[in-house]
């Protein structure tokens, strides 16, 4: 785990890429690290999985783990189903958090923050 108060600008993909070939995480014969980063300040968070264990830790289920164990629920009780990405849309806890979902009368179109 690698914890960064910021990330100065770089995307978290590039970041993690960057971070995870550096540390060479994992068994280089079977490239099965893991990394989990979170940047506080950006409000980002992302886990990096290597080849080797891309079958067993899918971008879904890592997509999973950050929305419901990692994220708080208050970082997404105002957002509108439009604000939130594709991934968090149909799950039962974005639901829930939604209270009664739909596009808002603003069409509020924020960026998901996924810490406070």
């Amino acid at each position: 785990m690698l914890t960064v108060p910021s990330l100065d600008g770089e995307s978290i993909e590039g970041f993690a890429t960057r971070v995870f070939d550096e540390w060479k995480l994992g068994q280089v014969d079977q490239d099965n690290g893991v990394l989990l980063i979170v940047a506080p300040s950006d409000r980002r968070m992302r886990i990096e999985v290597g080849y080797g264990l891309e079958g067993t830790l899918t971008d879904l289920q890592a997509a999973r783990i950050i929305r419901d164990r990692m994220t708080p629920p208050s970082a997404m009780a105002g957002m509108t189903t439009a604000s939130r990405p594709a991934w968090m849309r149909s799950s039962p806890r974005s639901r829930a958090c939604r209270g009664g979902g739909g596009t808002g009368a603003s069409g509020d179109q924020r960026e998901p923050q996924f810490l406070r």
